[in-house]
């Protein structure tokens, strides 16, 4: 896979070699199936979208826990695209998995308002710790089609909405910011110089990221007495 323009163009390297996709690949299945076995449950319920992310995370548990141990939910709503639905049954048919679908428009507006927590509302985020271009390679890893690699992504919350349109930014940018600034030890300044990109993108970015930091985080709790 080749990196993409943005990342040629400054030297910033976020793909993962061979052998290091390998190992991420292997350290997330076993990651799946200590989840599963430590919770004493005897498969997974995964929310099915056709997206990179619910697609790549689908073909990762199947390898952790056989097509038996992963049960898929599709769940339509009137801003979805039909084609949503259909690329989500490709991957559920394409992984032999069952899966039910529910609709969700009587109850999406209310969960919208009431769930701030959106992707994170899970038990477990195995591909959490990869950037966006590193999820697309260790799809292809994977053999998910290629069409759903490059699959435009979209939280599906109303009609048209995609992510890169709704933060301003492209995901090449954002993942390149994350890494060197976010993540990474460069300073704005240092970041816009490597990247020839705009500070205030920069402060979007690391506004957003801070604003979903509680996404990341377990929900509070009191301190054990």
């Amino acid at each position: 896979m080749e990196a993409s323009p943005l990342l040629e163009e400054t030297n910033v390297d976020l793909l993962l070699s061979e052998s290091e996709l390998a190992a991420r690949r292997d350290h997330i299945v076993e990651f799946i199936a200590d989840i599963v076995d430590d919770a004493g449950a005897e498969g997974a319920v995964l929310g099915l979208s056709g997206g990179i992310d619910s697609t790549t995370t689908a073909y990762l548990a199947v390898e952790a826990l056989g097509a038996d141990g992963l049960h898929g939910l599709l769940m339509p709503s009137e801003v979805n695209a039909d084609a949503d639905e259909t690329d989500a049954e490709r991957v559920a048919e394409a992984l032999g998995i069952e899966y039910d679908v529910i609709d969700i428009n009587p109850v999406v507006d209310s969960f919208v308002e009431a769930a701030p927590d959106g992707d994170q509302a899970v038990d477990c985020n195995p591909i959490g710790n990869l950037y966006k271009c590193q999820v697309r390679q260790l799809a292809r890893q994977l053999g998910v089609p290629e069409d759903l690699v490059t699959r435009t992504p979209t939280a599906g919350m109303w009609e048209g909405q995609t992510d890169e349109a709704e933060m301003g930014l492209g995901y090449d940018e954002v993942d390149a910011i994350l890494a060197l600034h976010v993540d990474g030890p460069f300073s704005k300044s240092a970041t816009r110089r490597t990247l020839d990109i705009s500070e205030e993108a920069i402060e979007r970015v690391a506004e957003l990221y801070e604003q979903s930091k509680h996404k990341r985080a377990m929900p509070p709790a009191p301190d054990p007495l």
